[in-house]
Formats: structure tokens, C-alpha cells, sequence
């Protein structure tokens, strides 16, 4: 394939992929009405042009380059291949996210295998043939007549035009570029975290009455001591295909209903974010996930956490984790393995040890409960457990149907209920199901499974806690919480004390009224809450909001932002306070919460190794602001801290054995030719006292030495200043700063 043709190729191939995902919008009612009719068509052409130029031109490029060659036009041919493939599977994610494959998702599942199978759902035949005919007519068209190329040129142009000149909201995820999204989201403003860092969830509307307690929990019910626990974490759970919270429970799910005949159920209760692992740390750990796109699991997946194994194991359970699908998905046993759980099994040993049939997950459901029951086995009547279940049953592609699904689950909750109930009396058992979030089914425009927007079908779940000693039966709670507070509420049926780390609390005793919290970053960007009655969206992308009341409009069909303008700015600026205080804590949890464990082990410990609690400018580690090596006054330099000046950086110092900030600072060695000016200065600080001044720096100087008292302290700072006002490339070099005992 000669390099120009591919541009014509990849222009067929996107086109193709664009009128396949117009279709779809079209059949999910997301388009409609005079736009269809009028600049759609142009807007969908304009958009898949730029996306065919953005991947042809470079692939061109390449081939120039290499002379013409024919190992240039093979490069290019190749590469075009792949270009072609990645936008015919467009239409997929289009039909499943309403919008392309995103670095985001990309970040979060860290592979797409276990995605395959929704993906070849949603991409049925006539997608990649209708892909290959556009491919075919492009190439034969390249080079036929001008009067083609002239028109297809004059369409294009056309098209750009109609697609800059549409509204966004018109578009229904169309104006996205399968290019662009391959570019991770920007990441939040940094906040100042103090030690053991948690965000306030203070309502800022009047809130509704809810029942009380003796409504919920029977006479002496609780606390429970040594009960057995039993965690279900359901996967993609509508509450409305379920029919939970009336009777239709009972026909689709008549296991689940019975065990919420013999408990409380939560009507108000919501996932933080419709992605599972996200949720299970949630669930498991009582605290907010990591609000940019990657899962836990690639930050910091050692969270030093107060998780629900390794509490109750120190209570004395035994403890074990099943679960249906892939451990390797989104890296979760980089999560769960240092957590307290004795057994850990994922699909791969279930089916060896257990057999079953495979499906797009994992292994089925009837697998797992039978590795469960086998462990069960194996405990005495007078041990005590913890299981959590972590099923694949109903998630995309449902196996064909979800309501099956959900009766295939819950026959499986049946079933391990039945098998407990067999050793141990049905008092000595805590039942929990939960679900990991909801699932969507077009309630809202184009909005399907789960992952894109933050309605209530996606983040609305089933909770109930099962136990006919503990509960009034059959109740039914109003008490608005989320996953956070899952872990709070067993520790407190089980009458074990609450935990410092733990941001959630408890829905039993002690509730008091609290925001909810709600992000998506997956395939769109949402921050929302809820707060009472309301609920307030905050659509980044489209910089729109929305707010519903919940209560009086549980379908989420009115907008009535217009008349909350009282209580708008404050809930805009708790959402965006909760994306940037979780953007910025999860990552160095360990350090925020327990100081004294950072460079534990070192008699020196280097500054660019701690997190910094604030910064303002550019900064890189042991590197140049530029991203270059350091180097100053004529030396290279291996450690130290790059900034652009001007620039702040903050540390907290409390609880680090250290005495001595020591090291240097020097302008770096890095200018343009010919650069007029370049003075800068430096300063530390130490608990907002001045420690020392570097006086003026320029380049060529000298790296000036520092050594700096810090024993006690709390705040350490490091200012860099640019001292010709130019703003000119002013790079300052901390070099090797160290904390030395």
C-alpha cells in the first residue's frame, strides 16, 4: 500500500465508522429531529477526516522520510493496517460508552482483553464489512479522476465547517476524535493535605427525615459479636430490571428477595463511580477512590488501608476472597493480595480445581460458589468467617439477556446460602449484597451499561444486610449513604470499635445525615453529589450542570438547576474540592497517614523521594525543569529537584526522624543562546520561619551549599524566585537535597 493511499483508506474506514455510530445514535435515540436531516451528515464526514488526516499524514510522513522507500511504504502500509482497525472498532465503543476508545479506559482496565467480548457484541459483522468496502472505495477512488478528489476535498472542507458550527450536546459523542481521546485527561490542581487527611461531607441543604433506628434493628439486635460475614460485591446491578424495593424482586431474583425478607433493605445507597474496582476498594477499605481514571491498582495498590479482611482477621476470622473473573483485570490482586485474606482464587485456579464453563469474564458463577463451599468445608463449627463473593454475572454482554443473568446469580445466592445454613444456624450469619454499581438500559440519552455518566441506573445499588436475630424484618431504610460506608456499618453490627482511617460511617447506629460523593472519568467527565433530596451534576466536558430532585423526580427528567442558584456555587465547589483532595491523597495515603514510615529504613533520605503536599510551577525529579539532566556550575548532578522559577514546594515534615535538610541550589546550566537575563534566587523555610537565602544566582555560579536545621518541624518549603522578572526559562536546581538523621 503506497503511503498517499492511506490517507484516502483511513478517510473510507473512519467515515464508515462514523455513519455506524450516527446509526446507532440514531436507534438509541440520541439524534434526532432537523440536525439529522441538515449539518449532521457534514459534521460526521468533518469528523472522521480529521481523525483519517491525524493517523494518515504522520504514516505519509514516515514514508517521505524513509526516501520513498519500499521499507518506508511497508512501514506505513503496516501501521495504516492498524490505524484502519483501531478506527472500524470505533463504532464498539461508540455503542457502549457513547464515545471512542479513551486513554482513560485504557488506563483503567490496563488491558482490554476482558473486554473483548462486549466488544465484539456491540461490533457485530456488518461493522467490519462495511469498514473494508469504504476502505476498498477509497483506495480505488485515489487517483481516478480530479473531480473526485475535488469533491471529496470540498465535502471534507464542508464538513469541518459543520462540525465546528454544531453544538456539542447536538453531537451525541460524535464531534469526539478517536485520535484525541488517546491523550490521558488533565490532571486537577494540586491541594495542601494535611496529616491524616479527610474530607469533610457536611450537607449544604435542609435534609429529609428518616426513620429511626428501632425501625431498622430488632430489639437487642445489635451489637452481634463473632457473626458470621458473607459479602456478596454484585456486579452491574439495576436496581430497576431487578425490581428492587418492590415486588418484582421476587420474580426475578426470589433468593435475594428472601434474604431481604429476613433483613433491611437500603433504598438510598450509591456506588462513588460506576467502575468495579474502584468500588471494591471503596467497599472494602471505607475510603474514596482515586479520582483519575487509572484503577488503585497502577497507583499505589499497597494503600496502607484499614481493610474488612485484615480487621476481622485480627478479630479472629478466617478469611477468603472467590471471585468469577481475572484477578489480572485492572491488576486487582495487586489490591487484594496484602489485604488479610487467607485464600484468594480467581477464575483461572477455579476451573482447575473446579471446572465450569468459561464465558466473557471469567468462569461461571456456579464454579466460584463451589470453591466457596469447598473452603467452607474445611472449617470447623466453631471458627468464624469472613467470605466475600465477587461474581461476573450480570455484567456485559449478560451471557444474551440480562434478566437471566440476574436469576443465574441469584440462584448461586441461594445455593451458598442453603450451604452455610447446613453448618451454622441462620442467626450466626450476616448476609450482605451489595452491588458494585448500576447499569443503564437507555434511561437517559445513549446512556448504556455503565461507566459514561453518573445517573442514578449507573450509581443507584442494592444493599441489604441479612439476619433474622439482628433485623426487623422485611425493613426498608431512606438513609442516604455509599460504599464508604459499607465497612463502618458491618464493623458496627458486629460491635467492633470504628477506625480512624475509615471515612465513611456507620448507616446504623450513630447515622447522621452526609454528602454523597460521585465521579466519572471513563469514557466522559463527570463530578457530582448528593445532598439530601438534590443532585447536582457537574458535566466537565460540556461544562454543563444539572440538578434533580431525587425524591419528587427519581427518574432524573427534570432539570430545575435553574431554580437552586442558592446552592450551586457551593456544591460546584465541594465536587471539584473532592476530584482534587482524592487526586492528590490516594497516591501518598501511606505517607499522609503515617509520616514516620517514609525512608523508614535510611540514614538519608532524599527529598525528590517524598511526596510533596503543595507545589506551584514545574517540577521534575532529578531532572531539569526542561527534562534534562542537572547540571550546574559545569557539573552533572544525579539527584536533586528541577523547578521553573517562580515556584513553591511544601512538605510535611511531622513525625520524620530527621535532623538536617542538606544538599545545594544553582541556576542551571540550560539557557538559549543569547538569553538577555537569567537571576534567580532561593530560599527555605522551615515552619514559616526564613532558614536560608541563596542571595543571587545566575549562570555559571557556583551551586551555593545549604545545610538547615529540621529537627521537630512541621513544614518544610522550598522557594525559588525569578529575580529579572523576564519569566525566560529561570531553571533552578535543587541538588542534592537530603533529610540526613
Amino acid at each position: 500500500m503506497k503511503a498517499p493511499a492511506i490517507i484516502w483508506v483511513l478517510t473510507g474506514v473512519g467515515l464508515a465508522a462514523r455513519g455506524v455510530q450516527a446509526a446507532t445514535a440514531f436507534g438509541l435515540g440520541t439524534l434526532g429531529g432537523p440536525w439529522v436531516w441538515t449539518l449532521g451528515p457534514f459534521a460526521v464526514l468533518g469528523a472522521a477526516s480529521l481523525d483519517a488526516l491525524a493517523l494518515g499524514v504522520p504514516l505519509w510522513v514516515l514514508a517521505r522520510l524513509r526516501g520513498g522507500t519500499i521499507a518506508g511504504h511497508l512501514a506505513a502500509g503496516w501501521l495504516g493496517l492498524l490505524a484502519a482497525i483501531y478506527l472500524a472498532v470505533q463504532p464498539a465503543f461508540y455503542s457502549l460508552f457513547q464515545g471512542p476508545l479513551t486513554a482513560d479506559q485504557l488506563a483503567l482496565a490496563g488491558d482490554v482483553r476482558d473486554l473483548s467480548g462486549s466488544i465484539l457484541v456491540a461490533a457485530p459483522w456488518w461493522t467490519w464489512t462495511l469498514a473494508a468496502c469504504a476502505a476498498a472505495g477509497a483506495r480505488w477512488a485515489h487517483g481516478r479522476t480530479r473531480e473526485l478528489t475535488r469533491a471529496a476535498l470540498m465535502a471534507v472542507s464542508v464538513g469541518w465547517i459543520a462540525w465546528g458550527a454544531t453544538p456539542d450536546t447536538e453531537l451525541a459523542g460524535l464531534q469526539r476524535s478517536a485520535v484525541a481521546a488517546l491523550v490521558p485527561s488533565p490532571t486537577p490542581a494540586t491541594v495542601n493535605l494535611p496529616a491524616k487527611p479527610k474530607l469533610a461531607r457536611t450537607p449544604l441543604t435542609p435534609q429529609p427525615q428518616v426513620e429511626p433506628l428501632e425501625a431498622l434493628v430488632r430489639p437487642a439486635g445489635l451489637p452481634r459479636p463473632r457473626t458470621n460475614v458473607v459479602l456478596w460485591a454484585l456486579e452491574s446491578m439495576s436496581v430497576a430490571k431487578m425490581g428492587y424495593g418492590g415486588p418484582g424482586l421476587r420474580a426475578t431474583m426470589p433468593q435475594t428477595a428472601e434474604l431481604a425478607d429476613r433483613g433491611v433493605s437500603f433504598d438510598r445507597y450509591y456506588a462513588i463511580t460506576p467502575v468495579s474496582m474502584k468500588s471494591l476498594v471503596s467497599m472494602t477499605c471505607s475510603i474514596h477512590p482515586y479520582t483519575r481514571p487509572q484503577a488503585l491498582t497502577y497507583i499505589n495498590p499497597e494503600i496502607a488501608c484499614a481493610d474488612l479482611a485484615t480487621q476481622l482477621k485480627g478479630a479472629g476470622y478466617r478469611t477468603a476472597l472467590v471471585h468469577a473473573g481475572h484477578f489480572h483485570y485492572s491488576d486487582k490482586d495487586r489490591f487484594f493480595r496484602p489485604r488479610g485474606y487467607e485464600l484468594l482464587l480467581d477464575a483461572d485456579p477455579i476451573r482447575r480445581r473446579h471446572g465450569g464453563a468459561r464465558n466473557a469474564w471469567g468462569v461461571d458463577d456456579a464454579s466460584m460458589v463451589d470453591a466457596a463451599i469447598a473452603w467452607l468445608d474445611g472449617l470447623s463449627a466453631d471458627e468464624r468467617f469472613f467470605l466475600m463473593v465477587i461474581p461476573v454475572s450480570p455484567h456485559h454482554p449478560y451471557g444474551g439477556d440480562y434478566r437471566a443473568a440476574l436469576g443465574r446469580v441469584d440462584r448461586q445466592i441461594g445455593r451458598l446460602r442453603r450451604a452455610i445454613e447446613a453448618r451454622w444456624a441462620p442467626a450466626d450469619t450476616l448476609h450482605v449484597l451489595a452491588g458494585d454499581h448500576g447499569e443503564a438500559f437507555g434511561e437517559h440519552r445513549g446512556h448504556t451499561m455503565h461507566g459514561s455518566y453518573i445517573y442514578d441506573e449507573a450509581m443507584r445499588v442494592p444493599l441489604v444486610l441479612s439476619n433474622p436475630e439482628m433485623f426487623v424484618q422485611g425493613a426498608r431504610s431512606t438513609r442516604l449513604g455509599n460504599h464508604v460506608d459499607l465497612a463502618p456499618t458491618l464493623l458496627d453490627a458486629l460491635g467492633m470499635p470504628p477506625i480512624e482511617r475509615h471515612e465513611g460511617a456507620s448507616l446504623l447506629r450513630g447515622h447522621t445525615p452526609h454528602l454523597v460523593h460521585m465521579f466519572t472519568q471513563y469514557a466522559h467527565h463527570q463530578l457530582g453529589l448528593i445532598d439530601g433530596r438534590f443532585k447536582y451534576i457537574l458535566d466537565l466536558d460540556l461544562g454543563t450542570q444539572q440538578v434533580f430532585d431525587v425524591l419528587d423526580d427519581p427518574g432524573e427528567t427534570r432539570n430545575i438547576a435553574a431554580g437552586q442558584a442558592d446552592y450551586i456555587p457551593g456544591w460546584k465547589k465541594e465536587v471539584l474540592r473532592f476530584e482534587a483532595f482524592y487526586q492528590a491523597l490516594i497516591p501518598h495515603y501511606d505517607f499522609h497517614w503515617f509520616p514516620e514510615r517514609a525512608c523508614a529504613r535510611a540514614s538519608a533520605c532524599a527529598l525528590g523521594d517524598l511526596p510533596v503536599t503543595f507545589e506551584s510551577g514545574v517540577r521534575r525529579t532529578d531532572r531539569s525543569a526542561r527534562g534534562k539532566p542537572l547540571t550546574a556550575g559545569g557539573d552533572r548532578w544525579e539527584r536533586g529537584i528541577g523547578v521553573a522559577a517562580p515556584s513553591v514546594l511544601r512538605w510535611s515534615l511531622k513525625g520524620l526522624p530527621f535532623r538536617r535538610l542538606v544538599g545545594a541550589v544553582a541556576h542551571d546550566d540550560g539557557i538559549y543562546p543569547g538569553q538577555l537575563a537569567a537571576v534567580v534566587s532561593a530560599e527555605v523555610y522551615v515552619d514559616g520561619q526564613l532558614r536560608f537565602h541563596s542571595g543571587q544566582l545566575t549562570v555559571g555560579d557556583a551551586p551555593r551549599e545549604l545545610s538547615v536545621d529540621v529537627r521537630g518541624a512541621e513544614i518544610l518549603e522550598l522557594f525559588a524566585h525569578d529575580m529579572d522578572g523576564l519569566h525566560y526559562r529561570n531553571l533552578v536546581d535543587w541538588l542534592d537535597v537530603r533529610l540526613e538523621r
